[in-house]
């Protein structure tokens, strides 16, 4: 029997009251994810949450189906915002409503920025390593996290906008430079670690990248050889090293290199939890 008859939707002004009080009759029946509130948050208060057509379901006995975090960021925000909000559906047609998956930053990308799915996810991980880096967070060598309630969708689409060419040339170095089958480091902090040397020296910069990575002209036991060297046992799970420790490591050295220094002892080329986090000049500030 369909219930077609009881559903109705409206476009309704979202305020933080409305919203206070359909989470409080709705206690209980949703766990929050805290980052993604935050995110949400951000945006909100940035101006950037839009209008996009996505609805707030209400089951027939007055309790959300959905809307949980856009309905906690209201709140917290104190920012009103217009929905769709969909009233009267049944437990049991809950159950066909289409869970899809979340948009990333990178699908947005591609939508707006009309770059390829690979392209796209390339230039979404630069974005995420170079506009955390600028905003002087330590956490730049790292993804997801805490990182991401600092990078709504239209903040990365925007910044990637703003730096098209210099993005689509390190996408483009990075698919020729970081080769299929190699996981020394993905292309995407390959090609962020581009763009923020290049702020200091860009052939330099290029050069000690192209050596680590491909190998050409290497002189054994020099700066380039131990940071290779140790990337390379990491990828074929010889030495465990995470992520975040491995492009620290490569801008480690890449900074000694380019300050004219040589890392002579392989054991001090990886960056050590001691170490002072590596950091570039900003965008069109001079290089210390």
């Amino acid at each position: 029997m369909s219930n077609a008859s009881a559903v109705t939707s409206s476009r309704v002004l979202m305020t933080p009251a409305i919203a206070e009080q359909m989470l409080f009759f709705s206690k209980g029946n949703r766990g929050l994810r805290k980052a993604r509130v935050e995110t949400y948050i951000i945006a909100m208060l940035a101006g950037e949450w839009l209008e996009n057509g996505d609805t707030i379901r209400m089951y027939d006995d007055g309790t959300l189906q959905d809307g949980h975090h856009r309905l906690t960021a209201c709140v917290q925000s104190g920012v009103s915002f217009y929905t769709i909000l969909v009233r009267g559906i049944t437990k049991d047609a809950a159950k066909t409503v289409d869970k899809g998956a979340t948009r990333s930053n990178a699908d947005e990308l591609a939508l707006h920025a009309e770059l390829t799915t690979e392209d796209a996810g390339i230039a979404s991980g630069i974005a995420n390593l170079v506009m955390i880096h600028d905003l002087g967070l330590d956490s730049w060598a790292a993804t997801g996290g805490s990182n991401s309630k600092h990078l709504t969708a239209t903040k990365v689409t925007r910044w990637v906008g703003e730096n098209k060419d210099e993005v689509l040339s390190a996408v483009q170095w990075s698919k020729s430079a970081i080769r299929k089958g190699n996981t020394m480091l993905p292309k995407s902090s390959a090609a962020g670690l581009l763009i923020l040397g290049a702020r200091v020296d860009e052939v330099s910069s290029r050069e000690f990248l192209e050596q680590v990575f491909l190998g050409y002209g290497v002189t054994p036991g020099s700066t380039e050889d131990h940071v290779r060297t140790a990337l390379l046992a990491a990828a074929m799970g010889a030495r465990k090293i995470d992520r975040r420790t491995r492009v620290l490591s490569v801008a480690k050295g890449m900074k000694s290199v380019m300050a004219g220094r040589n890392i002579k002892h392989a054991g001090n080329a990886m960056f050590r939890s001691s170490d002072p986090v590596p950091t570039f000049p900003k965008k069109n500030e001079d290089a210390a």
